[in-house]
C-alpha cells in the first residue's frame, strides 16, 4: 500500500537513523494500527511498529536505540512511533511467550517491558500488516489464535474500559472543564466501539472505521448516532461546528455511550 506522507518520512528517518546507530540490526520494519487499516489521521493517530532484529539487542545497542528514538521524536515530535523490537521466532509464537522487549511508547522508550506486545499486535500484523523493510508478512508466519483474541476483548471492555465510565464520572464531577476536551470524546467512544465491532464482525477495525461501520449498520440505534458522529468529525479534523452545542451534554453522552458498549458485552 502507498503510504500517508508523514508516515513515509518518519519511517525513512527512522531507518536512516538506525541504520547509522546499529548496523544491521533492524532486518524488517512492519506497520500495523491505523496505518496498516487504512484510516491514518494526521494530528490523532500514532504510528505502530515492528522493528525485526538479527539479534536480541545488547546494552550498548539498547543505549544506541534509545538514543535514535530521541533523536527521532527531536526530528520529527509527532506522530509518535511506537512499537518494539522482536526476533521472528517471537512472532511465530503465542505473545504470552514472549520475553520482555525494548519498545517504545510516545517519547518514552523502555529497555525491557511489553509494549506492543499483545494478541492485538500479533493479529493486526498478520491481516494488515505493511511491510516497509524484510520479508513479505505471509512470510513471518505470525502466530495468530481467534479465540484468544475475542476472549481477550471481551475481558478488556468489562475492565479497562468500565474503569474509564467510571474516570467520567470523576472528572465531570471534579474537573469539568478539562471534562469536555474532544479527546475523551474519540478516545471512549471510537476505542470502545472497536472492539465491539471486533466481537461482531469478527474482523479488526480501525477507530475511524468502527465508528463508521456503527453508523451505517445502526449498531447501537438511532439514540447514539449523534455522538458517534461526533467522534468522527473530532478525528477527522473536520473544523465544522460541533454535532453538541452544549459540551456537558456531549460529555454525559459518552460516558453513557461508553456504559452501554460495556454492558452490551457483559454477558
Amino acid at each position: 500500500m502507498s503510504l500517508p506522507e508523514q508516515v513515509r518520512e518518519v519511517t525513512d528517518t527512522y531507518l536512516r537513523l538506525v541504520d547509522a546507530a546499529v548496523p544491521d540490526l533492524v532486518q524488517g520494519l512492519y506497520l500495523h494500527g491505523s496505518t496498516a487499516l487504512g484510516d491514518f489521521s494526521p494530528g490523532h493517530s500514532d504510528i505502530d511498529f515492528v522493528a525485526l532484529t538479527s539479534h536480541r539487542p545488547d546494552e550498548a545497542e539498547i543505549g544506541a536505540l534509545a538514543a535514535v528514538h530521541e533523536e527521532l521524536d527531536r526530528l520529527h515530535p509527532r506522530p509518535y512511533f511506537d512499537g518494539a523490537y522482536l526476533l521472528p521466532a517471537d512472532l511465530a509464537a503465542d505473545p504470552d511467550r514472549c520475553p520482555d522487549i525494548p519498545g517504545c511508547h510516545e517519547t518514552r522508550f523502555e529497555p525491557s517491558g511489553r509494549i506492543m506486545v499483545s494478541l492485538v499486535t500479533w493479529h493486526e500484523l498478520a491481516e494488515h500488516g505493511v511491510a516497509v523493510r524484510g520479508p513479505a508478512i505471509a512470510e513471518l508466519g505470525v502466530w495468530t489464535d481467534e479465540g484468544a483474541l475475542l476472549a481477550n476483548t471481551r475481558n478488556n471492555l468489562r475492565t479497562y474500559w468500565k474503569r474509564w465510565v467510571d474516570k467520567l464520572d470523576e472528572l465531570a464531577e471534579k474537573e469539568p472543564d478539562r471534562a469536555v476536551d474532544p479527546w475523551f470524546v474519540e478516545w471512549c467512544v471510537l476505542g470502545s466501539v472497536r472492539l465491539h465491532a471486533l466481537l461482531v464482525t469478527g474482523r479488526l477495525h480501525s477507530k475511524g472505521g468502527a465508528g463508521r461501520w456503527a453508523v451505517r449498520t445502526g449498531a447501537f440505534g438511532p439514540r447514539w448516532v449523534p455522538i458517534l458522529t461526533e467522534a468522527l468529525r473530532i478525528r477527522s479534523n473536520d473544523d465544522g461546528p460541533p454535532t453538541y452545542g452544549d459540551l456537558r451534554h456531549r460529555l454525559r453522552d459518552t460516558r453513557d455511550f461508553l456504559a452501554t458498549v460495556v454492558a452490551a458485552n457483559e454477558t
